[in-house]
C-alpha cells in the first residue's frame, strides 16, 4: 500500500508541473499513466561465441499501444482483460487530474 500511496504521489506532482520538462523513468503504470510522453527503453542481449553485446532500444507510445503498454505494467497477477481495464482507469485518473490544474501563464519578464 506504501508503495502505490508514494507512487500515487509521483504522479500527482507530475501534474502540478506544468510548463515543466520532467523525465521519469519508472516500472509504476501508475507513474506512467501521468505522463504526456511515453517512451519504452528495451535492452536485449546478442550472444557471439565467446562474448555479447547489449543493445538498448527506445519506441514512443501512445493510444492503443500506451494502454497496452501500461497494461503490461502493471498486470502482476491480473489477466490480460483485467489489466486493460485497470490500464484504462489509470489513464483515465492521470486525465481527470490534468483538467483540474490550471495552467498559469508564464512570466516573460527579463
Amino acid at each position: 500500500a506504501l508503495e502505490g500511496a508514494i507512487n500515487y504521489g509521483v504522479g500527482s506532482k507530475m501534474q502540478q508541473s506544468i510548463g515543466k520538462q520532467i523525465i521519469a523513468i519508472t516500472h509504476s503504470a501508475s507513474v506512467a499513466a501521468n505522463a504526456d510522453r511515453h517512451v519504452v527503453i528495451e535492452r536485449s542481449r546478442k550472444r557471439k561465441s565467446s562474448s555479447s553485446s547489449t543493445f538498448i532500444q527506445t519506441r514512443v507510445v501512445d493510444g492503443a499501444s500506451r494502454r497496452k503498454e501500461i497494461a503490461r505494467m502493471a498486470s502482476g497477477d491480473l489477466v490480460p482483460g483485467e489489466a486493460e481495464a485497470f490500464a484504462d482507469a489509470l489513464i483515465r485518473d492521470a486525465l481527470n487530474q490534468k483538467d483540474s490544474f490550471t495552467l498559469d501563464p508564464p512570466d516573460l519578464r527579463l
